[in-house]
């Protein structure tokens, strides 16, 4: 029997956020006693986590997602325009939070929708973010930090991809399986 694919869906990052984020991650280190940083080859935002499906659903869920219509370059504008973090087991997971379009907003609904007949979807409102490290130990309160973190200008994600996700010795491993733009 085959085994399970773990995937999900996320916007790809426009090449202007990679400096922001880079100078925020240095911010977040320079005052955590630990903290594990996302490599820059695996920060995206997430817009849906399917988990792990069947081998064969994968394949239904891959061309039902080939086929959805793409958002124009103005629905697909974002910034980061906040800093905050999750509690977690180990510490804190750290992100960088956007502004989206409503355009966007109203996408990743329609993507939870569409998932129902092959996974359970999470209902929760969507918090657009960028996962930026975990199991983070500030020693300084994050309200403290957000002056130094930069936001951004506006700027265009380039496509909306599905991901097969797989652990390996060197951390995960993020393959794209179909991407959609406009």
């Amino acid at each position: 029997m085959s085994e399970h694919m773990r995937l999900f869906i996320a916007a790809d990052l426009p090449q202007a956020f990679y400096p922001v984020l880079q100078q925020a991650t240095q911010v977040l280190h320079t005052n955590a006693s630990h903290m594990r940083r996302t490599p820059q080859r695996n920060l995206h935002l997430t817009m849906c986590f399917l988990g792990e499906v069947p081998p064969d659903i994968a394949q239904e869920i891959r061309h039902w997602f080939a086929a959805l219509p793409g958002l124009s370059r103005p629905a697909r504008s974002a910034r980061i325009a906040a800093y905050g973090h999750f509690p977690s087991r180990k510490g804190h997971t750290l992100w960088a939070g956007l502004e989206v379009t409503e355009e966007l907003m109203a996408f990743v609904a329609g993507l939870a929708q569409g998932l129902k007949p092959w996974v359970a979807v999470d209902n929760r409102k969507w918090v657009p973010h960028i996962t930026l490290a975990r199991d983070a130990q500030l020693t300084r309160a994050m309200n403290d930090l957000l002056p130094q973190l930069p936001v951004s200008p506006p700027a265009t994600l380039p496509g909306i991809t599905l991901y097969h996700s797989q652990f390996t010795k060197s951390g995960m491993l993020y393959t794209p399986l179909e991407t959609i733009t406009e």
